[in-house]
């Protein structure tokens, strides 16, 4: 089991709607377990209409369906969950710590008429670019699959300046495509990433060739709908944090790639609370994007960032890339509000009376996405007990998480509720190493390790946090520091006194990219601003 802990008060609950677009999955093996989590999330994308109805049993009345293709567009009826955080007047300004808040690539007094054009054929339709082709096993990890143009988000350097609230040095286009990877299971059901690439009109002129680029997206569900790269452009409104983190790289000239994770969008279950499956996928995605262009125009050299359960990928990408990914330099990695967690706990034992929480749906989607992965999918709803089984086939396969949530928040189920009784007794036995294991009990609790460790090689990270983070307490902070520094990482760490969970990224992400160019020039790390504290405001804690 996958549990999440957060910390339930009355300020949390009233801020709902703004905390989904920045939801924290504080991945936990075993119902019981504790300790250091990595796998965080976000709801990128809450953004299929609302239900009317979903109660128990399942009504059948369901107005949105993840699965069509107007199913992410955003719910005029709702509150503008994607804007900023309202304590915040200029969220999306760039930090006003830092007046000079763009890297400083050099423009030049005339126009920089350096080219970047993608060489791999991209001649399919959008649709194509979700259905894996037959031969796709053959082909070598990253290699490309499809590839489509994707006017919709091929914006102008105006554009852009307007949307993100700074100046843009560089339009973009933009391409959606489908990439080989590889899956932490044994008998794997989707091989395929998916992925939106963004290509400046205008190249950063960094002396040397261009680095890649990885933006790492938060929860969002598992419904294929919801994936990421399928969403339209609605700048004002849904500006969330991995579309802002993505589009301000790619204003100011730098080739950005932008997974979905094997399984969104396409064939299989995404691994949720697999750090390593997601990681695959991270990697993937870069070879994918050096493969798309002349190789003189791209450098081995990479740099990623994520929020939340993107952050939790980012720290497992920077781990692996030394055995997975030999090829690449992993240079810097700019992280918000992730976690991280070192190798595996043991699998605990369910307590049916302990409440799912306020993060119950990520309990909810990364228990389904185990069984289906570890098993086949056609089993994994039966770990559910059976009166939950009709709403929560629907809430996983076809809605986005915020949905998911809005069903699960008002009946504060325990495990023993959530649970099938008998699912509960196999699984406990499994964990205690009874004769009787068997079934997916048993392929949930021996399946592969999760989670890589840093090491003293990894590639500098940086991570930025708010102190009034609703998800992601100062005491869980101080256990990612900690533990990141004892598996020899030189983790740095700046703590925003006010920043939430949300509001995070925009008020912080030009600071974050300062910093990573800084790492890619060789300079010496940019320290936190002065506004900012440096280091763990509290002691590692439950």
């Amino acid at each position: 089991m996958i549990e999440i802990r957060a910390r339930n008060t009355p300020s949390v609950r009233a801020s709902r709607l703004r905390l989904l677009s920045g939801l924290l999955v504080f991945g936990l093996i075993g119902a019981l377990a504790c300790g250091h989590l990595a796998a965080c999330g976000q709801a990128d994308s809450a953004s299929s209409p609302r239900p009317t109805s979903l109660d128990e049993p399942d009504s059948g009345v369901l107005d949105a369906d993840a699965s069509a293709p107007d199913a992410w567009a955003p719910d005029a009826s709702a509150p503008d969950v994607w804007a900023s955080d309202a304590s915040a007047p200029d969220a999306w300004a760039s930090d006003a710590s830092t007046p000079d808040a763009l890297p400083d690539f050099d423009s030049g007094s005339s126009p920089n008429d350096r080219t970047l054009r993608v060489t791999a054929p991209c001649t399919d339709a959008l649709s194509d670019v979700y259905a894996t082709p037959a031969d796709a096993a053959s082909k070598p990890l990253g290699s490309i699959l499809r590839c489509a143009q994707d006017p919709a988000w091929s914006l102008s350097a105006d554009v852009l300046s307007s949307a993100l609230k700074e100046p843009a040095t560089s339009g973009l286009e933009a391409y959606r495509l489908s990439y080989r990877t590889s899956r932490n299971y044994d008998n794997p059901v989707g091989i395929a990433g998916t992925a939106r690439l963004l290509v400046p009109t205008t190249p950063a002129d960094l002396g040397t060739p261009l680095p890649i680029v990885v933006i790492n997206h938060g929860t969002v569900g598992l419904a294929d709908g919801c994936a990421p790269s399928l969403r339209d452009p609605h700048l004002e409104a849904d500006l969330n944090s991995a579309t802002l983190l993505a589009l301000s790289l790619a204003a100011q000239g730098l080739a950005v790639i932008a997974p979905d994770y094997a399984g969104m969008g396409n064939e299989g279950v995404q691994g949720y609370g697999d750090g390593i499956d997601t990681a695959f996928s991270v990697l993937d995605a870069a070879r994918a994007l050096t493969l798309a262009f002349d190789t003189a125009e791209i450098s081995n050299r990479v740099l990623m960032t994520g929020h939340s359960q993107g952050g939790g990928a980012t720290f497992e990408a920077v781990a692996l890339a030394a055995t997975y990914a030999p090829e690449f330099e992993v240079v810097a990695a700019g992280i918000f509000s992730g976690r991280y967690r070192s190798g595996d706990s043991s699998a605990a034992r369910i307590n049916p009376a302990r409440p799912l929480g306020s993060g119950g749906f990520a309990t909810v989607l990364s228990s389904y996405a185990k069984a289906a992965n570890t098993v086949q999918e056609s089993e994994a709803l039966a770990i559910f007990a059976a009166s939950h089984r009709a709403a929560l086939s629907t809430l996983i396969t076809r809605r986005c998480v915020s949905q998911l949530n809005d069903w699960l928040e008002p009946r504060a189920l325990t495990f023993g509720g959530l649970f099938d009784e008998a699912f509960i007794a196999d699984y406990n036995a499994c964990v205690m190493g009874a004769a009787t294991c068997s079934g997916v009990s048993r392929a949930m609790t021996e399946a592969r390790p999760t989670h890589q460790p840093l090491t003293a090689d990894s590639a500098q990270i940086l991570m930025v946090v708010g102190d009034a983070d609703e998800l992601n307490s100062p005491e869980e902070v101080a256990c990612t520091y900690a533990q990141a520094h004892a598996d020899g990482s030189a983790l740095q760490l700046c703590v925003d006194a006010t920043a939430t969970h949300a509001s995070i990224v925009p008020s912080r992400h030009a600071f974050v990219r300062r910093w990573l160019l800084a790492q890619l020039a060789g300079d010496a790390a940019l320290s936190c601003p002065a506004d900012m504290h440096t280091g763990p405001t509290s002691t590692c804690g439950p």
